[in-house]
């Protein structure tokens, strides 16, 4: 599944601008004299933070304007950014303060009637005083952390009520008074992801990681666990990518796919989606064609299948299967049915490895919970009757005829459907299930059609069920689509359409 953490960022944004300072080895030593204008600006910096409220505006405009009047005349340019920094930083924590103003209002003279990004000039003014003085870095991102932490949070706050242009507004007010912090390339990577952009969301979540080091996620769990999403999360949208392509362009992308896979496997062997991401690697690495990595893939799952949901060891059966190693899909499937017995896809599978693995003893009886489960998809009864065909070829003459009988029966019911019953989705989101699918009438005639779902939990039990009434025209397909709401369902069947 992919996911984003619902963190609460401000903790972790003043963490990273106090990290940041502590590495500062140099002190912050500034010259405030030797020039009127950084003593006047001074002094109208201190009344504009301390004076009466409704003169405090007066005395900002009067420091920037001392400052910028004439600024090349200013012999120390490191000091008067530093004042000229703290100034425009008063004016957009200014409640109500737009990030854009008209010049002349914060007290420009020159170009009166331009506008101005203020968090665009505090960026401009604090990055000279770091360049001049490096030392100064920690006073400036203290500055700056008055405006990026709230932005940044605002941004959470946005993308967990998705409100994604706000949150896009927020992360962009952050980025442009500091770029210090990977935090914000996570959230954008969220942003993409919920507008359903697997490209950039792709792209954006490999960027996080390239923000966020190994060294620094070592010192940081919020870094850590970032780093772990958003390299599983670039994982699948790789792998999602590849899904549309073809050829050569698919197998790249399955590769890089493979890669994140891999990485977090071998980074994070106890992170919370290691067993997602070996069964990704095993399919990634089984849809290029390298049959011994995944081997190596799913090795642990076949060794500890406890440790593994029951759709981690579907799809790694899958994996296998599509790898030519039947004997471990055989046994990933089986292990998988353990935990959900009528899991309609894994039985299908299932059925057609026993038959691969010519183990056909083995393969009558799922057949035959395959159809009790899944009566009008018609190549189920295919399957069955081709276990009964296999088995008569070496049954005895007492079990012989019964067998070939069989054969008959179940394939005509396969030659002869009327009707046929495919499945797109089952998807789960808490107690909330949606199954969705298509009905094709396979007749001359009009159709409607009833359809009797129950869901069952991991005990096979029915703990819900649904009706599905369906209009099919002649030699047509309609969609279905059906919602239940209980608590432990992994599973459906339902009753024959007659």
């Amino acid at each position: 599944m992919i996911a984003w953490r619902k963190a609460a960022v401000s903790s972790a944004a003043l963490t990273m601008i106090a990290g940041a300072s502590a590495l500062a080895q140099d002190k912050c030593e500034l010259d405030f004299g030797g020039a009127y204008q950084l003593t006047s600006a001074n002094q109208y910096l201190a009344k504009g933070q301390s004076g009466k409220a409704d003169e405090q505006p007066r005395h900002m405009r009067n420091a920037v304007e001392v400052l910028t009047k004439d600024p090349g005349k200013v012999k120390n340019q490191t000091a008067r950014n530093y004042i000229l920094g703290q100034a425009l930083t008063w004016w957009a924590m200014r409640p109500g303060s737009p990030s854009v103003v008209r010049r002349s209002d914060i007290g420009y003279k020159t170009n009166p009637n331009e506008m101005i990004d203020l968090y665009a000039a505090i960026d401009t003014a604090f990055t000279a005083v770091e360049t001049g003085q490096p030392g100064c870095a920690s006073e400036t991102k203290r500055y700056r952390s008055q405006i990026w932490t709230p932005s940044v949070n605002a941004a959470a706050a946005f993308i967990n009520s998705d409100q994604l242009d706000s949150a896009d507004a927020a992360l962009g007010r952050a980025m442009r008074i500091w770029r210090g912090s990977p935090l914000p390339y996570y959230y954008k990577a969220v942003i993409l992801q919920k507008r359903n952009d697997v490209p950039g969301a792709t792209n954006a979540f490999l960027e996080t990681v390239r923000q966020i080091p190994a060294d620094m996620a070592a010192k940081d769990s919020n870094m850590l666990q970032i780093r772990q999403q958003s390299i599983y999360n670039a994982a699948l949208f790789l792998q999602k990518q590849a899904d549309d392509l073809q050829g050569e362009a698919k197998t790249a992308k399955l590769k890089e796919a493979a890669a994140q896979f891999q990485a977090y496997v071998d980074q994070y062997p106890q992170g919370s989606s290691i067993a997602n991401a070996r069964t990704g690697l095993a399919r990634a690495l089984g849809a290029t064609g390298d049959t011994a990595a995944v081997a190596s893939a799913f090795a642990a799952m076949l060794r500890n299948p406890t440790n593994h949901s029951d759709i981690q060891l579907f799809e790694a059966g899958t994996a296998a299967f599509r790898a030519e190693r039947k004997e471990d899909a055989v046994k990933l499937f089986e292990y998988g049915l353990q935990k959900n017995p009528y899991y309609r896809d894994a039985l299908y599978n299932l059925t057609n490895t026993y038959l691969a693995t010519e183990q056909y003893d083995k393969m009558l009886p799922v057949a035959r919970k395959l159809v009790e489960t899944d009566p009008n998809y018609p190549d189920n009864w295919r399957l069955l009757a081709g276990a009964f065909q296999r088995l008569s070829a070496k049954a005895d003459p007492k079990t012989k005829k019964a067998q070939l009988d069989s054969v008959v029966k179940y394939h005509e019911r396969f030659q002869k459907a009327t009707v046929k019953v495919s499945f797109v989705g089952f998807v789960h989101g808490g107690a909330k299930h949606t199954l969705t699918g298509t009905v094709e009438n396979l007749t001359a005639k009009p159709a409607s059609y009833n359809i009797t779902f129950e869901f069952l939990d991991k005990e096979g039990k029915v703990v819900a069920s649904q009706n599905a009434p369906v209009a099919v025209p002649a030699k047509g397909k309609t969609d279905f689509m059906v919602e239940v709401s209980q608590p432990g369902i992994v599973a459906f069947r339902y009753k024959p359409i007659v």
